[in-house]
């Protein structure tokens, strides 16, 4: 099976070598050192997950499709589950401690760093490379909002920070095979501008 297509460490310094890349003012790159909080909770376990935030001095759960940052962000999922992205390891491990799997038998905190990678997309072209990677319509255009879309064939998250940066959150062994059709897309996007005289 090609490395490639498994996540394998080779796919990874496959990425890391390939990365950051610039064309015509737009990039992309990895956000290093971020960390993913998943929290997930019932109707019922929401007060326990509010509390742990309330504790961060950070907001309640985000509402449906929207985001709330800057760094720690917090990205809402569906009715039943959220994302925290943070730099800062108090903010990963407070979390973490407050919402043990099994402390609160109606919501938890599970670290899936090791299992995401977010990429980030800033520049005049995002808007341009987006719509031809996803469906128009599934396309926040308004910093603070996000959505669950599917980037090709795959599932990602998608955070606009502002109109022309965003995260892009998917499955680390898929890092690489979004980066190809990104680059593949941003190419295209500004290829016609960059052969103009």
């Amino acid at each position: 099976m090609d490395e490639s297509l498994t996540g394998s460490p080779a796919a990874y310094r496959e990425l890391d070598e390939l990365l950051p890349l610039t064309v015509d003012s737009t990039t992309l790159r990895v956000v290093e050192g971020l960390r993913v909080m998943c929290l997930r909770y019932l109707e019922h376990g929401v007060q326990s997950v509010e509390s742990a935030l309330l504790h961060l001095n950070l907001k309640a759960l985000p509402q449906p499709d929207t985001c709330a940052g800057p760094d720690p962000w917090q990205v809402w999922i569906n009715p039943t589950e959220s994302l925290v992205l943070t730099t800062q390891s108090a903010v990963a491990d407070s979390l973490l401690n407050a919402l043990q799997p099994g402390r609160d038998m109606l919501a938890c905190a599970l670290d899936q760093s090791a299992g995401c990678l977010v990429l980030e997309l800033t520049g005049r072209h995002v808007d341009g490379v987006l719509t031809r990677l996803m469906e128009a319509s599934a396309n926040p255009q308004i910093g603070g909002q996000s959505t669950r879309v599917r980037l090709m064939d795959i599932s990602a998250t998608l955070i606009r920070i502002d109109p022309n940066r965003v995260f892009l959150a998917v499955d680390r062994p898929q890092g690489l095979y979004a980066f190809q059709w990104i680059a593949y897309v941003l190419d295209t996007v500004a290829e016609p501008r960059l052969s103009k005289p």
